[in-house]
Parts: structure tokens; sequence; C-alpha cells
């Protein structure tokens, strides 16, 4: 009997420490954040968030969810998913903090339920606030203030070039449909449409894995590579049946659909894939 409860002492244990050293790793390894984060381009966790912050030289916006928040799901799909919000937060580096991990984070900035915002300064210094679930509208109206306070404003101003190199691998793309395919007609090639936006992971994977690889880009040679913002190009979104990211679209010279797959494709796949819209080509 003592022989059993010593066993059982020593297993409770080290699961006690096994649970105590889990969070951390679980925060950096397991977790799915992908519906938390709207069009929003999150660092995790608030130690690495605040570098990231102090790089960009911006003040940051942490949102303080839980996995299983469904009010914190709900903000990023309309909130955090409105281009006009996307737009005003542009002004901060968005930082994503797990309150079921980082507690004293949670503790530091008082929250005591989820979501939770906080604005604060690249030494983590907060200086405005939101709490719940908010409309675009209202988010809005409350980030009004909180900008005014960092000198910025929600004034019209010229957009900013996009960052497409995450997206390129080695493929040399034309970006914009209209220019894409006017180089196509140019080239008398065959055309590789990779409809994608910039907050997009699946669509950099797509170009680190797949359009870096040595034997795609042999294979895409005869191709003009078409680049396509699906956040601006809504009508070729529409045209070619777009409605998630990546989409891939094979058209001739002319814009006749030959072949499309949707979602990420590894290198096999999309050789398999290509080896099809080949085959049509050649009859």
């Amino acid at each position: 009997m003592n022989l059993t409860r010593c066993c059982l002492t020593t297993a409770v244990a080290l699961l006690a420490l096994t649970a105590s050293a889990e969070p951390e790793a679980e925060a950096e390894n397991g977790k799915d954040w992908s519906h938390h984060t709207g069009k929003l381009d999150f660092t995790i966790g608030l130690a690495k968030g605040l570098e990231k912050a102090k790089a960009d030289k911006k003040p940051a916006m942490l949102f303080i969810t839980t996995t299983w928040c469904g009010w914190c799901t709900r903000l990023a799909k309309d909130t955090f998913s409105n281009d006009e919000v996307v737009k005003a937060l542009s002004a901060f580096t968005p930082v994503l903090v797990d309150g079921d991990v980082e507690k004293a984070a949670c503790q530091k900035y008082g929250v005591q339920g989820f979501p939770n915002l906080r604005f604060v300064t690249p030494d983590g210094e907060a200086f405005g606030q939101m709490g719940g679930y908010l409309p675009p509208d209202k988010f809005m109206t409350a980030l009004k203030p909180i900008l005014e306070k960092i000198g910025a404003s929600l004034e019209a101003k010229p957009e900013p070039e996009k960052d497409w190199s995450a997206h390129l691998g080695k493929l040399p793309f034309t970006v914009g449909y209209a220019k894409g395919m006017e180089k196509a007609k140019a080239d008398k090639k065959p055309v590789l449409l990779f409809i994608t936006t910039t907050w997009c992971g699946w669509c950099k994977k797509l170009a680190e894995d797949t359009f870096s690889n040595e034997e795609v880009v042999k294979a895409l040679s005869g191709f003009t590579p078409v680049l396509v913002d699906g956040d601006v190009d809504k009508d070729a979104c529409e045209k070619f049946g777009a409605e998630g990211y990546p989409a891939l679209r094979f058209l001739d010279a002319e814009g006749t659909l030959l072949g499309s797959s949707d979602g990420y494709s590894a290198p096999e796949e999309f050789l398999t894939l290509l080896k099809g819209v080949q085959e049509k080509l050649a009859r």
C-alpha cells in the first residue's frame, strides 16, 4: 500500500511539473490562431510582439484572447477583416497574447475577460484600451481618440505599395491581372494566375515550398506567372471563382481557363496538376 501511494504521489508530481512546463510550448507550437487574426499580421506572444514593435518603430495593439473565446473569433471575422479597420490599424504592430498562458500580461493590463485590447508603447506602457466585441463602425469610433494620442488620423492617405516578396518564390511574377495578361500575349505563353493576398499565410507557404522548388520553376518556364491581389482585383476573383486563398488558375494567352486549384499544393501535387494542363495545351 505504501509503495502504491509513493508511486501515485510521484506520478502526480511529475504531471504537475509537466503541466507547468507545457503552456509556453503550447503557445509557441500547438495552438491554431487562424480564426483569430482576420486580415492582420499578428505576432504571437507579448515579448516577441514588443520586440517587433520596437523594430517597426510603432506602438502595439495587444489582442488578449484565448483559443476558446467565441467573441474573439467573431471580432477577427467581422472587425479585423474589415478593410477600413485594417488600414487604420496599420499605425500599430498587431500582437496576439494568449490569455490562458500569459497570466502576468493579463494581470499587468487588468484583463479579466476576453476579448480585450490594449494599445501600448513598444516598451509595453498602455495608453488606450477596448474591451469586448466591437463591430467595425464602433471599433473605428473607439479607435479615433487612441490614434489622436499617437498623432495619427483616419484621414485618407495614399496606399503604400504592397510588399509581395514573400509570395514570389523563384518565379518572375507580373503583379496585376490586366498587366499580366498583356505580358502573356507579348510572350505568347499561357498564364499561371496566383490569386492571393498580403495576409494569406498559406499563400506564403506555397511560394516558399512550391514556387521555390527547382523542378516546379523549370516546368513553369513555359508560362507567364501573374500575381492577382484578391483584396483589390475583385472582378478577377469573381470571373475565376476565387472564394479563398491561395487560388491558382491556368489560362491560355487569351484568358481561357485550362485548369484550377484552390488551397495549398505541395510541389508533387502541383506538378501533377501542371502535367494535366500541359497535356491540354499540347492537343
